[in-house]
């Protein structure tokens, strides 16, 4: 078969995130052309080589003129070996010469320096790629005209904050809803479905100066009245804040008795600390490749220290006797804090969990990537998005989460859950 064919099965295989048999279509190859390195790169580094895939990469000829795309990707290797330095030197040449990829990646750089306003003015080259928020989606489907996005100065009657993303991210961007609330009389909220009651217990709780607020779904968006609206990841931007600092706690929710109660009980009568848990999130980001690890060790980690409320709600999220399963009492994401309300420790891989537990003010355990999200990346107090009781365990070697297990016996050791006698 013709390498042509063979690059263009390896790439179908790699939409479906079968990357281990694409990834052996090129290994089957005697000789493998530089036109189609950059592919055979990509695997190894989304099957967790990061190294593998700098040395493919490295053996591209290199023209007079190198393809910024090829440029971009061996940026990104760099990061991931440890050459963070070399790396955003090649975004910021190609930034200066109008490449919006690389601006956007050179956001993310800035934001680990604690660069925050420059972080977020970087990452607005996002918003046109599609790849920072939903703006662009919601304008080009004639949801939002950007006659109607708010400057971040004028006071309005009503204004329209729209959470983006997927869960996490609306519970990141949640925190700005205090910001905006002063330039404005009525503040809607658009987020999830399944976030809606999570974030009207939220509103309700807000000490406001508003006359009334609201929190409908993103498809009401179409159909409400506003004066202005704002894309919640370019919240920071257009308010130009200069640090993600709020209250620890800015997400708080009533009480479920019915889930919380059972909890309480389980807690006090046995005696025995709650670890809540949760591996991994939604599958359907692509960036999960690199978040999930193998669960044997935390699973077993956890289990010896507490009694585990396994917040997996996959079928394939099973982990045996000790773990007790939430997912037939969690219906949308008020119930889930509201479990989080009756344990002592949640601990997650960097997932909308991690974030409203985090929010929350509970001891929260996240264990990230080796280049992880923003939120995780600064270990500057100032550009800390969360507070003291939130505490980041990072992989030391891309695809290798070795360190992080005897880190996690650490943290947890103290403060102050042990191993049970």
């Amino acid at each position: 078969m013709e390498i042509g064919m063979l690059n263009e099965k390896a790439g179908k295989l790699f939409e479906e995130k079968r990357y281990e048999e694409a990834l052996s279509i090129f290994e089957s190859m005697e000789v493998v052309p530089d036109e189609v390195k950059p592919n055979w790169a990509k695997l190894w580094f989304h099957c967790g080589d990061a190294k593998r895939a700098l040395d493919i990469i490295s053996t591209v000829d290199s023209k007079e003129e190198p393809d910024p795309e090829l440029l971009i990707d061996y940026a990104l290797y760099l990061g991931y070996n440890d050459m963070e330095d070399e790396a955003a030197d090649i975004f910021k040449d190609l930034a200066e010469v109008g490449n919006e990829k690389a601006k956007f990646n050179l956001g993310w750089y800035y934001l680990s320096a604690g660069k925050f306003k420059e972080g977020f003015e970087s990452l607005q080259a996002g918003v046109d790629l599609n790849v920072w928020g939903n703006e662009k989606s919601y304008v080009d489907s004639g949801v939002l005209d950007r006659r109607n996005k708010w400057d971040g100065q004028t006071k309005v009657n009503k204004l329209l904050f729209i959470l983006e993303g997927g869960a996490g991210d609306g519970i990141i961007f949640f925190r700005f809803v205090m910001q905006a609330s002063k330039f404005c009389d009525d503040l809607i909220i658009a987020c999830q479905p399944e976030m809606v009651r999570l974030f009207y217990d939220a509103m309700y709780s807000l000490d406001l100066d508003l006359h009334r607020f609201s929190v409908v779904p993103h498809g009401a968006i179409s159909h409400i009245e506003y004066d202005a609206y704002l894309p919640g990841f370019q919240a920071p931007y257009i308010m130009q804040l200069d640090s993600p600092v709020t209250k620890d706690v800015y997400v708080k929710v009533g009480s479920e008795a019915m889930i919380e109660y059972p909890l309480s009980v389980l807690r006090y009568e046995s005696g025995i600390p709650l670890i809540a848990m949760k591996l991994w999130g939604n599958k359907l980001y692509d960036h999960q490749t690199f978040r999930k690890f193998p669960p044997d060790n935390l699973v077993r980690i956890c289990k010896e220290r507490a009694n585990v409320i396994n917040l997996q709600l996959d079928d394939d999220g099973e982990f045996g006797e000790g773990c007790l399963p939430a997912k037939n009492i969690i219906t949308d994401w008020k119930s889930t804090a509201n479990v989080i309300k009756g344990v002592d420790v949640v601990v997650s891989s960097c997932s909308g969990v991690a974030h409203l537990a985090a929010s929350m003010g509970i001891q929260t355990i996240v264990i990230v990537p080796k280049v992880s999200y923003f939120v995780w990346a600064s270990d500057d107090p100032k550009y800390k998005w969360y507070g003291s009781h939130t505490h980041i365990i990072r992989q030391k070697n891309h695809g290798d989460w070795t360190n992080c297990w005897d880190e996690l016996e650490q943290t947890l050791d103290k403060i102050g859950y042990r191993r049970k006698t």
